[in-house]
């Protein structure tokens, strides 16, 4: 990702963001992602269809509720688990303390939960970008919508849809 940045004249302060990255980059990152071994998984929830989301037990907010689902699907022993958004300590505690729950009713005991910021994490940043085109790939209404998943579709593990 560093070497992808220096190369479009980026110092590492500037963050790359699908939704705010010319389509060129994004498409040439997609690109040359292909060289490195990785699966992506995603979950895919609608918020559009959704009016209000109902009152979700103690400590679980929407965004939580869906990472949640996503590490329930997949098989993890020890996982170490990056998430975006760097708020204050106790909202911290709280996504660490109800994620670790969750993985431990899967018969997950060990696990690092790292919350960071996106602005200092490059691989946060590629995240992003993966997420971005998965999305854009349900929405039908962009003439675009075909093209990043198809520069993914050999680092996609599996998406899943969680419909509201």
């Amino acid at each position: 990702m560093n070497g992808f940045r220096a190369g479009l004249g980026w110092n590492e302060l500037h963050e790359l963001k699908f939704n705010s990255a010319k389509k060129s980059i994004i498409k040439n990152l997609l690109r040359f992602i292909q060289q490195f071994e990785f699966k992506a998984y995603a979950v895919v929830f609608d918020k559009t269809k959704v009016t209000a989301f109902p009152a979700l037990a103690s400590g679980e907010t929407l965004h939580n509720h869906l990472i949640k689902e996503l590490l329930l699907k997949l098989e993890l022993s020890e996982p170490v688990i990056f998430i975006d958004g760097v708020t204050d300590k106790k909202h911290i505690q709280r996504t660490r303390a109800y994620l670790r729950q969750a993985l431990k009713q899967k018969g997950v005991e060990k696990s690092k939960i790292n919350l960071v910021d996106s602005r200092k994490d490059v691989l946060i940043q590629l995240a992003d970008i993966v997420a971005g085109s998965i999305a854009r790939s349900f929405d039908k209404q962009k003439s675009d919508h075909d093209e990043y998943l198809k520069l993914l579709e050999t680092r996609i593990g599996d998406i899943y849809e969680i419909c509201p």
